[in-house]
């Protein structure tokens, strides 16, 4: 699921709104890698009650066709 509570707080450096992604059944969000080139992790999700940058997503403008770029809210160059 696609929480999107967090875009009226917080949004990119180029003003998208962030998200966080989060599987219901288990209750976890992925979660940014630890560094660049790593895989994703997951974590226990809060919800917006615990603000967490880790868990914050963003999505580029239309790259064409419809496709969009997700990358981390704090860093949109990685």
């Amino acid at each position: 699921v696609k929480d999107e509570s967090w875009g009226n707080q917080v949004r990119d450096q180029v003003g998208h709104p962030a998200f966080a992604l989060v599987n219901k059944a288990t209750g976890q969000a992925l979660r940014h890698a630890i560094a660049e080139c790593q895989e994703v992790l997951l974590t226990q999700y809060e919800g917006p009650s615990s603000y967490d940058e880790n868990v914050l997503w963003s999505e580029s403008e239309d790259m064409g066709y419809g496709y969009r770029t997700v990358r981390m809210a704090n860093n949109i160059r990685l």
